[in-house]
């Protein structure tokens, strides 16, 4: 709790004590996992149906008859029918999370205030008030991001991401390995940004702590620095604190800025290269129409979970 030292030191052991307070809920993690297991089917069985439209509408452009009609009808209800699916598991999923969340970090605040209670006062004059406040307020509140978001969200990413690979090697194997040769780039670049924005957000979170720190003390002392008329000093230490925090908040969201954009440039990227290569094998017979427009869908989908993915990195760090 006392500075730099104490964040190199959570690691496992740390993980492994914050999920020990999941333990009594774990029937309804399995639940939330069943539900993305559910999301990840309905999620991937989409870009199909609009695949097998296309086919449909391009095979009978000049014969459109009833039992084309009806065929498209038949896909367009599938298609309905999961997007309803996924709304309705996903609004129980998150109640379900956020109540986990919400048990899980009442827990952890009693344990953390009885914890404090327990401590030498040689500890309190050791460490600053405001730190400790933040400690077992803030940093507490935005654990329970761990148990209704963060788990969930790195397990949808990685079973999407394994999903959609899987899926198009499926439907061909040549246009897969074509549009995957991003994949090494992007491994890259996600790994690069994701450690830089980790240091980001580490140097965020320790200067809000020390203004927390700053703040508290010289309120609760602010009849000292008034009878020694030390107003103007404190504005200036304040100041210079409220400056070193705004310009890591800037540089986090320089980085950040850039990394999206380099995602999506690789996105594009994929797309130009199934244009090009999937236009000649539809030319040589070696795939329909449908089969393009699905892999589109898939290439736009396969970007999503990777910026997810690293976001949540970032909220564990």
């Amino acid at each position: 709790m006392s500075g730099e030292t104490s964040k190199i030191k959570l690691t496992k052991k740390t993980t492994k004590r914050l999920l020990r307070y999941a333990k009594p809920y774990l029937g309804m993690f399995l639940l939330a996992f069943l539900a993305i297991a559910i999301l990840i089917g309905l999620s991937l069985y989409q870009p199909i149906l609009i695949g097998e439209a296309t086919d449909v509408i391009v095979d009978n452009a000049g014969a459109f008859t009833d039992a084309v009609f009806y065929q498209i009808m038949i896909i367009a209800l599938k298609y309905l029918a999961c997007v309803l699916l996924t709304f309705g598991i996903s609004y129980l999923q998150s109640i379900m999370l956020a109540y986990i969340g919400q048990k899980v970090i009442y827990q952890i605040r009693l344990d953390v205030f009885k914890h404090l209670h327990k401590l030498d006062i040689s500890f309190f004059n050791n460490n600053p008030i405001g730190r400790l406040v933040t400690r077992a307020t803030n940093d507490v509140e935005t654990l329970s991001e761990l148990y209704s978001s963060v788990i969930v969200t790195l397990v949808r990413s990685v079973g999407t991401l394994i999903g959609i690979i899987v899926t198009m090697l499926t439907f061909n194997l040549e246009l897969s390995l074509i549009t995957f040769t991003t994949i090494p780039v992007i491994i890259v670049i996600t790994t690069i940004f994701t450690n830089i924005l980790m240091k980001r957000w580490s140097a965020i979170r320790s200067k809000i702590s020390a203004l927390n720190a700053f703040v508290s003390e010289h309120v609760s002392g602010m009849k000292i620095i008034q009878i020694f008329t030390a107003e103007k000093k404190t504005y200036d230490k304040f100041t210079n604190k409220t400056e070193e925090l705004r310009k890591s908040h800037l540089k986090q969201i320089v980085t950040h800025s850039i990394y999206g954009p380099s995602i999506y440039l690789l996105n594009i990227l994929a797309t130009v290269l199934l244009i090009i290569f999937g236009s000649k094998m539809y030319m040589a017979g070696a795939i329909t129409i449908g089969t393009i427009v699905t892999f589109q869908r898939y290439i736009g989908r396969f970007f999503d979970p990777i910026q997810e993915f690293a976001e949540q990195l970032n909220v564990i760090q």
